[in-house]
């Protein structure tokens, strides 16, 4: 059972199948529900690593 409240703007982290931890701001979330089947949760994420800030630097 999935217990965690997700929403947009949340910073979320994982590690991805190569073992790199993956970091981003989720942008959108959809979930697909099923009472029969599957259910799934669709995040889009943000990379926050390739963010640039006002003055042009890597954050």
């Amino acid at each position: 059972m999935y217990t965690h409240k997700l929403k947009v703007g949340d910073k979320v982290s994982f590690i991805d199948g190569t073992g790199k931890k993956i970091k981003g701001t989720i942008s959108q979330a959809d979930a697909v529900l099923s009472n029969i089947g599957e259910c799934s949760l669709i995040l889009k994420l943000y990379d926050d690593a390739n963010y640039l800030n006002i003055k042009g630097e890597a954050k």
